[in-house]
């Protein structure tokens, strides 16, 4: 039942999705769209928790882009405490968002 039911909010959302565009903002088509993404894809990842703790296995699929994108991310983390701007490569700006955060919670949805 819970699979069943995390694969429908998720096609819902995916469907969804193209219709968010908030006016107000300096780039209405991309930061809210992304505080939109980050929010669902936390709700999913907790919702992986509970299922994990709740079940008491954790399931992880290991294959070579999981292990990929994580080294990607660890060199992005690294390329952030190296370079000049931290706050600026942790969080991106309102135009891209593509800092880390965004990476991180892009992750998180592989789960």
């Amino acid at each position: 039942m819970f699979p069943k039911m995390v694969k429908s909010l998720v096609l819902f959302i995916v469907f969804l999705f193209p219709l968010v565009y908030i006016q107000g903002f300096a780039y209405p088509g991309i930061f809210p769209r992304a505080m939109v993404t980050f929010f669902i894809l936390e709700i999913l990842f907790f919702l992986f928790l509970w299922h994990s703790i709740y079940s008491s296995k954790i399931v992880v699929k290991k294959s070579y882009i999981i292990v990929a994108l994580f080294i990607y991310i660890i060199l992005l983390c690294v390329s952030a405490i190296l370079g000049p701007d931290f706050e600026q490569s942790f969080w991106s700006s309102f135009s891209r968002m593509s800092g880390i955060v965004t990476w991180l919670h892009y992750f998180s949805f592989l789960f």
